[in-house]
């Protein structure tokens, strides 16, 4: 899943644990070279280098270190402008909107893991794509974090 949100402070930093991960498993096909176990060994290294291409790099909010988690919630498009208004300007505890696995609108999120920072991003449906609806919003502090709590009760909604 992809989202098109970008901001200044989110960054993408090395993974410790994964060049970690990838050290002992590249270390542990030399051991597999040195007892001439060739196949192991071969095994070992493209799984080592496997993983830390596709791990070596996680995206976080540069002011907190927090890791980045990204999603893509569809609903009606009937509810786009109330979504749009409580995103804007504050939580309205009154209204929730169904999200669903498909619909005519969707809203894309990024937010940081301790949810000190959320981008918002709606989308309507126009025949065969999904067009911006509205600029990106993006919180940070107390009000991210009340607009991410709000998104999950929707979710469970």
């Amino acid at each position: 899943m992809s989202t098109n949100i970008s901001h200044p402070e989110i960054v993408k930093v090395l993974n410790k644990k994964a060049v970690i991960i990838s050290s002992v498993i590249a270390l542990s096909g030399i051991v597999s070279l040195v007892l001439s176990w060739f196949l192991v060994a071969s095994i070992l290294f493209i799984l080592a280098v496997i993983f830390f291409l596709s791990k070596s790099k996680i995206t976080v909010y540069k002011p907190s270190g927090s890791r980045i988690k990204r999603e893509s919630l569809y609903f009606d498009k009937e509810h786009l402008t109330i979504l749009k208004s409580i995103l804007e300007e504050g939580v309205d505890e009154g209204h929730l909107v169904k999200f669903d696995q498909t619909g005519s609108a969707k809203v894309d999120i990024i937010y940081s893991a301790d949810k000190q920072f959320a981008a918002f991003q709606l989308f309507e449906f126009v025949p065969h794509k999904y067009e911006e609806y509205a600029k990106p919003i993006t919180q940070t502090g107390d009000l991210a974090k009340r607009s991410v709590e709000y998104i999950e009760r929707c979710k469970k909604a």
